[in-house]
């Protein structure tokens, strides 16, 4: 079944609350550099047409795939139908949130759920490396 009307991801299991958005933080690096590292921001929600949507803002890597992998998770049920994850708003993805879309894509397969990317530019330029060119479909992991 899609999120129920109303009800949002906030980064909890319990789905409860609509998350605000995320600001910048400093993180400071090795040797002392400090960095402004933008958070991943993720919303979902569902269409009328019964889509359930992941809209991300920021950058995946692998110190918050951890946020994507959970609300995916989240968001497939046993009714779902189809999910859209939305990475227009998506400056920089890399191999860990490749891995993250891979088992997005398996775990629909499994549940007879269709999964719909939109792709920013750099989301793009990655996917197009490991999409089927005769159907834009996803690889199915090796390991699940």
């Amino acid at each position: 079944m899609a999120p129920a009307a109303g009800r949002m991801y906030d980064g909890s299991s319990s789905g409860a609350k609509q998350r605000g958005p995320s600001p910048i933080f400093q993180n400071s690096e090795p040797g002392g550099i400090v960095t402004n590292r933008p958070l991943l921001q993720i919303e979902v929600s569902s269409t009328d047409q019964g889509a359930t949507v992941i809209t991300c803002h920021g950058e995946i890597d692998a110190h918050n795939v951890g946020e994507l992998s959970e609300a995916i998770g989240w968001s497939i049920t046993s009714d779902l139908r189809q999910l859209r994850i939305d990475l227009t708003h998506v400056q920089f993805i890399e191999s860990s949130g490749l891995a993250c879309l891979l088992l997005a894509s398996a775990s629909c397969q499994e549940h007879g759920a269709k999964l719909e990317l939109i792709p920013s530019q750099p989301a793009q330029r990655i996917l197009e490396l490991i999409q089927d060119p005769r159907d834009g479909s996803l690889p199915t992991p090796l390991h699940t």
